[in-house]
């Protein structure tokens, strides 16, 4: 049954040689760990010049491995960042349409012992993050994760107990919201699992994880977080427990 399943892990690259470099071979170190599944690899490079592209194509192991895609950006465009991952997700549902995906972000990694399996009811698996991974994965913590993401997650906007994109794995068809920066991952995650029939269909998978690493160039390293808390709140449907919960912990911060 397993050779049925397949899954494209869309990987956006920025400005980034080693880190993009470590962020593929954890891809394709998954892709021999996992032969019994079709596992497709599709890089964007979505940096300044072509240096990045141009470097990773000269390894045969990355071009033997990899789909390369070129995004053709627009003048003075906005949330370029988000674009890129759309870009990703549109060519997925569109050459793979019935494939699970993750995106995986150029400052993160899949551990490389890990075996991950599907079961056939579900259209979400979520993956354990490095480091709080030991606190989710107790019975009791998972418990208390699933009944958070199934009776209430909306609450995702004020606490994000998912952990960056690469730990979130689905087949609904949904693209990020452009108009966000801080909340659209969270946001994304809330419009996927309420779009499921039946939410305990989410899996949490103790198995496979994520590491992320620290990542001075970030694009969100720059930004004024409060100032856009402030501006995403307003555009999003919160009601004021989770626009209180958001304001209170960036003013702990």
């Amino acid at each position: 049954m397993s050779g049925d399943y397949s899954i494209s892990i869309l990987i956006p690259l920025y400005n980034s040689n080693e880190m993009a470099s470590r962020a593929i071979k954890s891809a394709i170190c998954f892709k021999k760990n996992h032969s019994n599944y079709r596992v497709h690899i599709i890089i964007s490079d979505d940096s300044i010049g072509k240096s990045v592209e141009l470097f990773l194509k000269s390894i045969d192991i990355f071009k033997n491995n990899c789909i390369f895609l070129s995004r053709e950006k627009k003048i003075d465009e906005i949330n370029p960042a988000v674009n890129n991952w759309n870009f990703l997700l549109n060519y997925c549902f569109n050459s793979q349409p019935n494939s699970y995906y993750m995106l995986l972000h150029h400052d993160e990694v899949i551990t490389s012992n890990i075996k991950f399996n599907f079961k056939n009811s579900s259209n979400i698996y979520i993956l354990s993050l490095k480091g709080i991974a030991s606190r989710r994965n107790s019975i009791a913590g998972r418990f208390l994760s699933k009944l958070f993401l199934i009776i209430s997650p909306k609450l995702l906007y004020s606490f994000n107990i998912i952990g960056p994109s690469a730990c979130f794995i689905s087949n609904k068809k949904i693209f990020f919201d452009t108009k966000l920066t801080w909340l659209v991952d969270v946001d994304f995650y809330y419009r996927t699992i309420i779009s499921l029939k039946q939410r305990g269909s989410i899996i949490l998978d103790n198995q496979c994880s994520i590491e992320t690493f620290e990542n001075e160039s970030s694009i969100t390293s720059t930004l004024d977080v409060s100032e856009i808390l402030i501006k995403e709140t307003s555009l999003l449907d919160l009601d004021n427990f989770n626009r209180l919960i958001i304001f209170l912990l960036q003013k702990i911060k």
